[in-house]
């Protein structure tokens, strides 16, 4: 499944007023892998594997916040 992705964190500085919020933005796909397995008393449940893959070649857009307003 084809999504676009949202990869937030923040970087934190020795002094609080130089902490920003980035948010990067791309494009990517969502895989998940459903398979059956079987539980200790014997009945069955299904488990699912979910992996990310960001298409960073395509690039990405980013985004910086300081003090609740975007700089870049």
């Amino acid at each position: 499944m084809d999504v676009a992705w949202e990869l937030g964190a923040d970087l934190e500085c020795n002094n609080v007023n130089f902490n920003w919020t980035v948010s990067l933005f791309c494009l990517g796909r969502l895989e998940k892998v459903r398979e059956k397995v079987e539980n200790d008393d014997g009945s069955f449940s299904t488990k699912t594997t979910r992996t990310a893959h960001c298409y960073w070649e395509n690039g990405a857009i980013g985004i910086i916040i300081e003090k609740f307003d975007t700089i870049c």
